[in-house]
Order: C-alpha cells, then sequence, then structure tokens
C-alpha cells in the first residue's frame, strides 16, 4: 500500500502539514517509524496528531499526462488522497520532443518483453539439451502419425526409456508443439501490433500522438 504521513490539528481535525518530507523536523513521528516498520502497526501507534494518508484512486493518464495530489479528504475514517492527471506539456514542441523519446522508449519496451515472454514460453522447465531435440521431435511424430512404419530413433528413444510407446507419444509431441506455435504466435502478433501503432506515428504531427494512448503489449 502506498501511503505518506500528515500532521493535523487535533482541535480541528484538519490537515496542518502534508506531506511531511523530513522526519527529522518530527522526532516523535521518526521514533513511531522507527519502532513499528510496519505500517498496521505504525497506523495504532503514531503520536496523536500524525495520520496515515493513504492514496486515493489514480485516474486514467494519457501518455502526456502526469498526476498530482490535489488534495486530501477524511473518507469513511481513512485519510486519502484526492488525485488528478495533469497535461505534462504546455507547447507541441515540448511535446514533439518528449514523443521522439517516448516512441524509442515504447518499442524497446514491446522488444524486451517479447524476447523474455517468448524465453519464457521456449523454456517452460525444460533443459536446454531437451529444448535442442523439439524440432526432430516434431518432425518425427509428424512423419509416425503419416506412416507408423517410417524410423523415429529419437522419438523411439525416449518412448523406450519412458516405457511408453511412439503411438502414444507423437500424438503429445504434436500438440506440445502447436500449443507452443499459438503462444508465439499471439506473441508476434502483439509485437507487431505495437510496431504498426508506432509507424502510425507521425513524430512532426501531434495529432498522430494520441496512438501513444493505445500501445501496450
Amino acid at each position: 500500500m502506498s501511503y505518506r504521513i500528515a500532521k493535523i490539528n487535533p482541535d480541528t481535525n484538519e490537515i496542518a502539514e502534508f506531506p511531511i518530507l523530513d522526519h527529522f523536523q518530527h522526532p516523535e513521528l521518526l521514533a513511531a517509524i522507527k519502532q513499528n516498520p510496519e505500517l498496521e502497526n505504525l497506523r495504532s501507534n503514531l503520536p496523536s496528531d500524525y495520520v496515515i494518508v493513504e492514496q486515493g484512486d489514480v485516474p486514467s493518464l494519457n501518455w502526456d499526462q502526469a498526476v498530482r495530489t490535489v488534495g486530501v479528504s477524511l473518507v469513511d475514517g481513512v485519510w486519502t488522497t484526492q488525485l488528478e492527471a495533469f497535461d505534462r506539456f504546455t507547447s507541441d514542441e515540448e511535446k514533439i520532443a518528449a514523443a521522439k523519446t517516448y516512441k524509442i522508449a515504447k518499442k524497446s519496451e514491446a522488444e524486451g518483453s517479447f524476447t523474455q515472454l517468448v524465453m519464457a514460453a521456449n523454456n517452460n522447465g525444460y533443459s536446454e539439451a531437451e529444448r535442442s531435440t523439439f524440432a526432430q521431435q516434431r518432425v518425427e511424430a509428424l512423419a509416425y502419425i503419416a506412416d507408423n512404419s517410417v524410423s523415429t530413433p529419437l522419438l523411439t528413444a525416449i518412448a523406450d526409456a519412458r516405457e511408453t510407446t511412439v503411438a502414444i507419444l507423437a500424438p503429445k509431441v504434436i500438440a506440445k508443439a502447436e500449443e507452443n506455435d499459438r503462444v508465439i504466435g499471439n506473441l508476434i502478433g502483439r509485437k507487431r501490433k505495437v510496431a504498426d501503432r508506432l509507424e502510425a506515428i507521425d513524430l512532426n504531427d501531434v495529432s498522430t500522438f494520441s496512438n501513444f494512448n493505445n500501445i501496450s503489449f
């Protein structure tokens, strides 16, 4: 949970200082924090003129917006920040400069996510030695399904060691390979979708920048 601490006026129950940035200026508070590092303990052991302020609902943001605190309110006994979105840029020139960096960052982010997820899908608990045989397993399995008299040296060795048969193993190999195809295909499609939307953004035309809002891997 994201939270900050405020000092209140005990007589009026109104916020006197928020946020408190320098705890060293509030020795009673600092002592309470050191003695109660866990939030729930701290909540019940704060000095009487301090309160926990929890983060309010974060509004939906466009790529060129940020969020700021505009107030603190007491709702159902819980002090909560009031947040609003605001435009980060005051001119088209600022927005264009930021868009250049943002476009590069979104491309890099998508490529990183794609690589990480593909590696996870391909690894999936298998060793490198096992993964190096997957293509050959698939070839042999497809050949066996088409003609069960063909030679399948790899699948036969695997089946014998597992005390099963190629007839049972081959459909499993194909099903596993097709499932992996679907996973990788989905990731490729998602990566290309990001690329297509980035390509639709003309860095000299701010009217195209709204496409940034629809880009996510």
